[in-house]
């Protein structure tokens, strides 16, 4: 036998073999349930309230009541009451006109009492009012276990730490509370400010995700490579690297000289096709001071010679005046008598 849903009728129709056996229509208006069209040659049986599978029915008796218990409906006798004191939780003590049932929380359970009135907030035991101004509100103070009136403020706030403020004090919030302290660069959470100096600046660090302060040099810049100082080097920006590196001043690094395995006696020439001077072997002979238009000079007095010890001058051709020491010298002078500090050269003819 099967019972399915049948949408002109309300809502079980019982079949047997795909025969319709009888209905089972509802009345909502009086919530009753009742079979019609039963089938001749079928018996219907009719279940009774122990049938049914959530109920447990042990002999009854008159009077006594389905009574749930742990999943399932029992027959059992109830207790009645005929009056509010008769119920276990309730405690009544010569009730009086005009009394109320109040919840006992100390003995658990509701007793008769007088419901005090109050005509102002002021009244109440737990409420102290001093001077109530407009806006204010009713805070609970934990520490007297009673409600004052204040202006809301965000130092009363349960999620704040306000400790004497400052002018531009900020608020922080640090893992559930907001607190104050100075608007400044330490106190942010991307920075780690330690010992600042005068100078200082801040970079950023990837690793740590936060602002650095730290000196400005030159090998603290992201676009150069110092390694190794030493007195004069200089930085020379390099292409493959995009980054200035320190180096000595050669002549080999200069942009315009082209130095290939220099060696001794050698002098630089000028290259108009390349541009550059270039290392070569000297070419001997006079060397072309054409070029001078102005004095030659030492850097200071008395400091130079013209030629060393084994390395004399040869032929010396000059016009006009040579001095010594501010002095005219004399010409060659032809003598047996010894020549002068003035004299420039001098022929003894005395042999």
């Amino acid at each position: 036998m099967a019972i399915f849903y049948d949408s002109d009728y309300y809502p079980l129709v019982s079949t047997l073999d795909g025969t319709e056996i009888f209905t089972i229509h509802q009345n909502v208006s009086t919530n009753t349930v009742y079979i019609s069209d039963i089938k001749d040659k079928y018996l219907v049986n009719v279940f009774g309230i122990s049938d049914l599978m959530d109920v447990s029915i042990d002999i009854p008796s008159n009077g006594e009541a389905l009574v749930y218990n742990n999943g399932t409906w029992e027959n059992g006798t109830v207790s009645t009451v005929g009056v509010i004191s008769d119920l276990s939780d309730v405690t009544v003590t010569t009730p009086q006109d005009g009394e109320f049932l109040t919840y006992d929380g100390n003995n658990n359970e509701w007793i008769n009492s007088t419901l005090v009135t109050v005509s102002s907030i002021n009244d109440l035991s737990d409420v102290v009012l001093d001077a109530p101004q407009s806006y204010q509100t009713l805070i609970y103070d934990f520490g007297t276990d009673e409600w004052y009136n204040d202006l809301m403020s965000l130092v009363i706030l349960s999620d704040t730490n306000i400790i004497s403020p400052i002018d531009g004090d900020v608020l922080v919030y640090n893992t559930g509370i907001w607190a104050n302290t100075p608007n400044t660069l330490d106190n942010l959470l991307d920075t780690n400010i330690y010992l600042p100096s005068d100078g200082e600046s801040l970079t950023y660090s990837s690793g740590t995700g936060e602002w650095i302060n730290s000196q400005i040099t030159l090998d603290s810049l992201f676009d150069t490579d110092i390694n190794s100082l030493s007195d004069g080097e200089v930085l020379t920006y390099s292409s493959g690297t995009s980054k200035w590196i320190n180096s000595q001043i050669t002549l080999d690094s200069l942009f315009d000289t082209n130095i290939y395995l220099p060696s001794d006696g050698e002098v630089l020439t000028y290259s108009s096709g390349t541009g550059e001077w270039i290392n070569a072997a000297s070419a001997g002979g006079a060397v072309d001071l054409s070029a001078v238009d102005q004095n030659i000079v030492p850097d200071a007095d008395n400091t130079r010679d013209l030629g060393a010890t084994g390395f004399d001058w040869k032929d010396i051709y000059y016009e006009g005046v040579i001095y010594k020491n501010g002095t005219a010298l004399t010409p060659i002078v032809a003598s047996d008598t010894a020549p002068t500090d003035t004299t420039v050269f001098w022929i003894d003819t005395s042999v």
